[in-house]
């Protein structure tokens, strides 16, 4: 009983040992979080050398709080700041700027998923509108610039190039009850050469300019006639030809869509 005893009580000696080691290595790792005041933020967290690194938070003057990994005094891996205006960003972090792949959160309930660089939103990414609209696509600067995908939540899916946030360049539009314009856009509206084309199978080859069959231009009727001319404000305008399916041609003038 007494060798049983003593091997035990050596057994415990050793264990006390082990934890007595771990507690003071847990203590000590606790001792390297520490407050600090800087003139517009104040610190929690790991430090090294008087710097931030490691884990820790900082809560800005402006109502900014970062929590994260740190790095030489700069917001460095992975971390969340809370901007004071609302937004919400989760990701990577580089030099003391969001850079990496993340996800930012604005204050009006849109979501970004998807590349920043320098502090901005650039790249590839995904954007979920909070009326049920996404964007995917390229970014410079927050906004939407290149080449993206954006549908609509009834449906409709624009397809094409994109220049400082609108639709620019050449670009495919698919309503959602079948209609579809395949061509030109500028400045967020049908303009220059395109194609549109009824679900019915009716379609205008021509100009466009804001949105509207301007120009000159060439409607494809169901039967198989063709006008060709003139064209203002989706209106026929001045001289024109109707070319019969039968191949019979007839000429015709307008002035506001009416024959004169």
């Amino acid at each position: 009983m007494l060798i049983e005893f003593n091997c035990f009580y050596t057994m415990n000696k050793k264990n006390v040992l082990l934890i007595s080691f771990l507690l003071l290595g847990i203590f000590s790792f606790a001792q390297k979080k520490e407050k600090l005041k800087f003139n517009n933020a104040e610190y929690f967290g790991e430090v090294k050398d008087g710097k931030r690194q490691g884990y820790g938070k900082c809560t800005f003057d402006d109502g900014g709080i970062y929590v994260g990994e740190w790095l030489d005094d700069k917001r460095q891996g992975k971390g969340t700041y809370d901007f004071p205006n609302g937004d919400k960003y989760t990701g990577d972090f580089k030099d003391d700027m969001m850079h990496g792949n993340g996800v930012y959160t604005y204050s009006n309930g849109d979501k970004y998923v998807g590349s920043l660089i320098n502090g901005v939103v650039q790249g590839k990414g995904v954007c979920y509108y909070l009326n049920g609209d996404t964007y995917e696509g390229s970014w410079i600067n927050f906004k939407k610039e290149g080449k993206g995908i954006y549908t609509y939540r009834n449906g409709d899916i624009y397809e094409g190039q994109w220049y400082n946030n609108v639709k620019n360049g050449q670009s495919v539009f698919t309503y959602y009850n079948g209609d579809k314009y395949v061509g030109e856009y500028k400045s967020g509206a049908r303009t220059g050469m395109g194609t549109f084309t009824w679900e019915d199978g009716v379609k205008y080859e021509g100009q466009f300019l804001d949105g509207k069959m301007h120009g000159k231009g060439k409607y494809y009727f169901g039967n198989g006639d063709i006008y060709e001319g003139r064209w203002l404000d989706n209106n026929r305008e001045g001289k024109g030809k109707y070319i019969k399916a039968d191949g019979t041609i007839i000429n015709k003038n307008y002035k506001a869509g009416v024959e004169q």
